[in-house]
């Protein structure tokens, strides 16, 4: 439009100028008759010039400017033809009609309307010719030239409009072309100087087309986008050659977008730069995913190689493998430190355990070592809660947290994240990653990779425990914490070298451990075992090797050690054992030793040498040893009931009397007297709430109090000493004559002929001494029952006998 709007200003200024000139022409030539009056001309030049001002105000005139000076250009003609036939077509009347009708054709597009206005102006001329009455005019030459001149111009014309249409249609059909795709397309007239730009360009800078062409890059773009834009330009044209670049501009909502730009030079035949033309994709969303796809790439090229070091993780190497994936994890995230902190199992300290730090950071594990968890609840409470802590600014923590924030500060972290970790459903420790120099910024996607690296960490560490606790299995006795015997056969063939030699053996047995899980159950003896233990390991060097052979012996291998000192040992070990206060019991130890002095000796031998001797040493000492256990069992007894105690006193004396009375052997006698002191040694296994319940036993109470026979009997046949003795005595020393009796239902003299003399003395002790659940009887009221039980619950010849000896005294 402001093209077209400047070409007819400049048609109607020339016609004005044309009518001037030809008025100063007339005026100076007075030999030349003007055909127009001087008024006519100022006429004509007025009204062209007021279009032409006009344009510039009105909006009518300017819409219309084609139609005005298309009609004010054909009143033109028509004075001209006017006068041309007042004068008889004067030549230069006629060659100037001539001309102007071209000049008409050529410079006007309105084709039909000037079709029409021509063949007006041809039967015009026709009849003005006709009628014309100068004899010089030949009116058939003139209307001839006429009509060829005028065909000619608006052939001409209608050509050259024909052929802008074609160059319009092809211009347009590109402009759409160029207009409907997504890609940017400008060209540059200089380094700095647009050309022309389609429509995707315009839309991005937000700058219409139409001001884009032949403005600069500096009004268009910011000053360091032109800067950017310019120095690229400059090498397209000072080098000839087409480049490729990537460069940052703001759209026309001032968001930075990432422009992949081609810039390519259009040469003429000389080989001069005419323009360069340019392309540019918009590759910001397609520069994030190639991001993004490198940085998941990345991260799971990095996972993978964590993931496969820790899976080969061994018992050994567990230090230098979750290092280096701390070391991983720090690059891949742009940390500057991380680390893991492991809660001690009392989860009264924490330590720094693993640690990474970047080049130019300061390591801080050596004083982060056994820090009190009781100063930092607020971060073990968050911890506990199995919510990662997210630090992004040391200064905005809380006073909750003012021991954190102060450790922290000394360490110069700015921020941090820290997650926690949790074995077993227990917190053992925690992650740290800190960063120094800078504030953290992390995504939701970075936050939950993180976490991923740290759950393939945790996995690793949690393995490793499995793996000790298997080896701990593997090589180490459940019950005492000692090694086993796998473990000390590794041993014995690792140290039977030279250099360790002289290399002694000791044996242990532990006494009586049977007497003790028969009466006291196996819970009590496995206590026996531990206590035990602690007291072998307690008389040995660390670099001594114990182990528990199985059941109750126990193996020492002592590398570099002479008999001497082996025998110093033993007796270290042996000073030890007695009594325990706090498992109220003794511990008696057999042992024996070997020692090997040369490399010929077969370490086998030595330890079946120690073997032996501990045997021999078991064989002398189980008498005495096994007799302080029931000693020790029956001190138990006494302990929880002091009657039963009192109770066995007393039968001692009455067995003595009737033993006597009865003309017992010697041998007998003795028998007598043991059973009276432990008939009842079986109720070691009793409640206190039960032996000392001052009213009648429940069914379920009475039923558990029988029982105490059975167990004396298990306990006295864990001595040879006591089963030959009295064990079967004890057993059955409630049976009754009738067979009324427990636990086995033996009559009569079924049942052992001790068994029913100490059932006499028991059943008259019991009667005449005070009970919680019953009252003391007379002699004569205790005689009198057992007189009536003759025959029934007692032996009836023995109870004439036990009546007859009260009678005596």
């Amino acid at each position: 439009m402001k093209n077209k709007l400047k070409f007819y200003r400049i048609i109607l200024l020339t016609a004005a100028s044309a009518f001037l000139i030809y008025t100063a022409v007339y005026k100076f030539t007075p030999e030349i008759n003007g055909p127009m009056s001087l008024e006519e001309r100022t006429i004509s030049i007025v009204l062209f010039l007021s279009a032409f001002g006009f344009s510039f105000f009105n909006n009518w005139i300017k819409k219309h400017i084609n139609i005005i000076t298309y009609l004010l250009s054909l009143l033109a003609i028509f004075q001209l033809f006017y006068y041309n036939y007042l004068f008889n077509f004067r030549l230069e009347l006629a060659i100037s009609l001539i001309i102007a009708i071209a000049v008409f054709n050529l410079l006007f597009n309105l084709n039909k309307i000037k079709f029409f206005t021509n063949i007006i102006l041809v039967i015009l001329v026709g009849f003005s010719l006709y009628f014309t009455d100068e004899a010089e005019v030949i009116s058939s030459f003139y209307l001839t030239s006429y009509i060829i001149i005028t065909s000619l111009s608006f052939y001409i014309s209608y050509n050259i409009k024909k052929y802008q249409k074609k160059i319009e249609n092809n211009l347009e059909e590109r402009k759409i072309v160029l207009d409907t795709i997504d890609t940017q397309i400008w060209y540059l007239k200089t380094p700095t100087i647009y050309g022309m730009s389609n429509q995707a360009h315009s839309q991005f800078l937000g700058v219409e087309q139409n001001k884009i062409k032949n403005t600069s890059v500096y009004d268009i773009l910011d000053e360091e986008e032109a800067k950017t834009c310019k120095i690229n330009n400059q090498v397209v044209f000072e080098e000839k050659t087409k480049i490729e670049t990537e460069e940052w501009a703001k759209d026309a909502r001032g968001e930075k977008r990432l422009l992949s730009i081609t810039k390519t030079p259009k040469l003429n035949n000389d080989g001069e730069i005419e323009y360069v033309v340019c392309s540019a994709e918009d590759i910001t969303e397609k520069k994030a995913q190639r991001e993004e796809l490198e940085l998941q790439y990345q991260f799971q090229k990095t996972l993978a190689k964590i993931s496969s070091e820790l899976v080969n993780l061994g018992l050994e190497n567990l230090d230098a493998k979750i290092n280096h994936a701390l070391k991983a994890l720090g690059e891949f995230f742009e940390i500057d430190r991380s680390y893991i902190f492991k809660i001690s199992e009392d989860k009264k300290t924490m330590s720094n355990k693993y640690e990474w730090t970047a080049p130019g950071i300061t390591p801080q594990k050596p004083n982060l070592q056994h820090l009190k968890t009781e100063k930092f609840q607020w971060w073990l409470d968050s911890l506990k809660a199995e919510e990662p802590i997210i630090i992004k600014n040391i200064d905005q923590l809380g006073e909750e947290a003012e021991s954190e924030k102060k450790i922290l500060k000394a360490q110069n972290v700015q921020s941090l994240i820290v997650l926690p970790i949790f074995i077993e459903s227990e917190l053992y420790g925690f992650f740290g990653f800190d960063l120094i120099r800078d504030k953290i910024n992390f995504n939701q996607r970075k936050k939950e990779q993180l976490k991923i690296f740290s759950d393939v960490i945790t996995t690793a560490i949690s393995k490793h425990r499995d793996n000790l606790k298997i080896k701990k299995l593997s090589y180490y006795d459940s019950l005492t914490g000692l090694y086993n015997r796998r473990f000390f056969e590794i041993e014995v063939e690792r140290l039977d070298t030279e250099r360790q030699l002289p290399i002694s053996i000791i044996m242990a047995d532990l006494n009586g451990l049977k007497i003790i899980n028969d009466s006291y159950g196996h819970k009590k003896g496995d206590q026996l075992l531990k206590k035990a233990a602690e007291l072998l390991k307690s008389s040995l060097r660390e670099e001594d090797i114990l182990a528990r052979q199985g059941g109750d012996e126990f193996v020492m291998l002592l590398p570099q050690t002479n008999k001497e000192r082996c025998t110093k040992i033993m007796k270290r070990i042996k000073s030890k054992t007695g009594i325990k206060e706090d498992l109220g019991l003794p511990i008696s130890v057999a042992l024996g030793q070997a020692t090997k002095l040369s490399a010929e000796e077969n370490i086998d031998d030595t330890i079946k040498k120690a073997d032996d001797q501990m045997y021999k040493n078991k064989l002398s000492e189980s008498k005495s040893s096994k007799s302080n256990i029931v000693q020790g069992l029956l001190n138990a007894l006494d302990a929880k009931s002091s009657e039963t105690k009192e109770h066995a006193g007393r039968m001692t004396n009455l067995a003595f009397d009737f033993g006597e009375k009865l003309g017992l052997s010697e041998s007998e006698q003795n028998r007598l007297l043991l059973l009276a002191t432990l008939h009842d040694v079986g109720k070691i296994n009793i409640s206190e709430e039960i032996l000392n319940k001052p009213d009648e036993l429940t069914d379920k109470e009475w039923e558990i109090m029988k029982k105490h026979t059975e167990q004396g009997y298990k306990i006295a046949s864990s001595s040879e000493e006591f089963a030959s003795s009295v064990a079967d005595e004890i057993f059955s020393h409630h049976e009754e004559w009738d067979g009324s009796g427990y636990p086995r239902s033996l009559e009569k003299k079924e049942i052992p002929y001790l068994a029913r003399i100490i059932s006499l003395i028991d059943a008259y002790d019991v009667m005449t001494n005070e009970r919680p659940y019953s009252r003391a009887m007379t002699r004569e009221e205790a005689l009198a029952e057992i007189e009536r039980c003759a025959g029934s619950q007692f032996d009836p010849d023995l109870a004439a006998d036990f009546i007859e000896l009260f009678r005596d005294i």
